[in-house]
């Protein structure tokens, strides 16, 4: 019986039950990487290409688009060359391939079955994340390909978890308050989330990491900052963003940044108000369910002409900021008050 080697925790949101090969015998023809968080997904398949590599190391890698790609040129691809005698073939975005493209794909998976000399190519399929091009991974699958699932991270638990693993990865721990508090600041962004774990493992030696570091470090990021501050005025408590926002301006925070992260929450609430009013189709949204309910929370008590007069007051910050040609502070706090009265004047 082929035998694999589980790297991956079963238990974590985001670690497919997939078993990576420790030899070249032990790899599939085809692999196929499906779904997720396009960073992680991007994330798997460096890994799993690099694997192989190092368990093909005298073969070509050959990368193809799908949709760009004929069954022509993968056989092509497929056979020997002059530089090597077999391939490693990476097929992006599986979705997209032809019917005909699909037929050469099984028809390889076949010969990989029946033939007594095989070929010793192997390919890694992706195909992103959706429903599109599902059919192919299960006919694929059915017909011996291995599937490699990466878990879409849509909870606030899953996140945390997630979190909770990376820095377990780096052999470390991390509280679960902090977690939840990176998970807070930077969950809709999960490579910049992976590489604050990352650098927080690199910075500082206590363990368990807890809340007290995490704060301490994002205390300076500007971007976290400036989304804490809205989220403080958006729940309607003027004061507390602006003492916030006081506090940040004091130790040393760019306004800038400051104004970017509260010009992007405005952003998204724009969208979310549009496409309540039937203005945009919910598919257009560029953001998780979850993160969509929060805004749809924030938003209420907002009229058009309130958010566009919020819009209005921080673009008035950010003139005086990259002009240095009035009072930044005061401005960002007419514009955070502003916020927090729903573009109202109190």
């Amino acid at each position: 019986m082929t035998s694999y080697s589980n790297h991956r925790s079963a238990t974590s949101p985001v670690r497919s039950l997939f078993h990576y090969p420790e030899t070249f015998h032990d790899i599939a023809p085809i692999t196929i990487i499906n779904g997720g968080d396009d960073y992680l997904h991007y994330r798997e398949l460096k890994k799993i290409t690099a694997l192989y590599q190092s368990l093909m190391p005298d073969s070509e890698v050959i990368d193809l688009d799908a949709g760009a790609t004929d069954p022509l040129t993968l056989n092509n691809a497929l056979g020997a060359s002059l530089f090597s005698p077999s391939s490693l073939v990476i097929l992006r975005k599986l979705e997209n391939a032809s019917d005909a493209l699909i037929t050469a794909l099984n028809r390889f998976l076949q010969s990989c079955k029946t033939e007594t000399d095989p070929s010793e190519t192997r390919l890694i399929l992706s195909k992103s994340a959706g429903q599109k091009g599902q059919g192919i991974v299960n006919t694929l699958k059915k017909n011996g390909a291995r599937v490699d699932t990466v878990k879409p991270l849509k909870s606030v638990s899953d996140k945390t978890s997630f979190v909770m693993t990376e820095i377990r990865d780096h052999h470390r721990s991390i509280d679960l308050t902090a977690a939840r508090e990176l998970v807070a600041a930077y969950g809709t962004d999960i490579s910049r989330l992976i590489a604050l774990c990352d650098q927080l493992c690199n910075d500082f030696d206590d363990d368990p990491l807890t809340l007290e570091i995490i704060q301490q470090y994002t205390a300076t990021v500007p971007q976290t900052t400036g989304f804490q501050v809205a989220d403080t005025a958006l729940a309607s408590q003027p004061v507390d963003a602006v003492m916030m926002l006081r506090r940040a301006l004091e130790s040393g925070v760019e306004p800038i940044g400051i104004i970017a992260a509260i010009a992007s929450k405005l952003q998204s609430l724009a969208l979310v108000a549009a496409c309540d009013h039937g203005l945009i189709p919910n598919t257009d949204l560029p953001m998780a369910g979850w993160v969509m309910t929060k805004l749809r929370r924030q938003v209420k008590g907002f009229t058009s002409i309130g958010l566009a007069r919020c819009f209005e007051a921080l673009a008035h910050a950010d003139e005086e900021a990259k002009t240095s040609s009035g009072d930044v502070p005061y401005a960002l706090e007419q514009a955070v008050t502003l916020i927090a009265t729903h573009g109202r004047d109190q």
